[in-house]
């Protein structure tokens, strides 16, 4: 099920606010969400100075957002159980 326009996951979302890619959806989730966010498509080259861009964003609305850091070894394994 597709959310609603401007909606997005949580590990989308985290994966904006933190160091790593922790999207369920890979790539592909983060690229939406961010070409959402910029009002434009964005490309590969571009995802991590509009991450830059948005975060600020964010963490002003859900400042708790802040202390979520995804652990070192996260990985496709290991990604869900962490999100749990």
């Amino acid at each position: 099920m597709t959310p609603p326009a401007g909606q997005f996951d949580i590990a989308i979302v985290l994966s904006i606010t933190g160091d790593g890619l922790v999207s369920r959806e890979g790539i592909k989730g983060l690229q939406n969400a961010l070409s959402y966010m910029a009002g434009e498509d964005i490309y590969t080259h571009q995802v991590r100075r509009v991450m830059d861009e948005g975060r600020p964003a964010i963490l002003a609305k859900y400042p708790l957002l802040a202390n979520v850091v995804a652990p070192d070894n996260i990985g496709e394994d290991t990604v869900e159980a962490w999100l749990a």
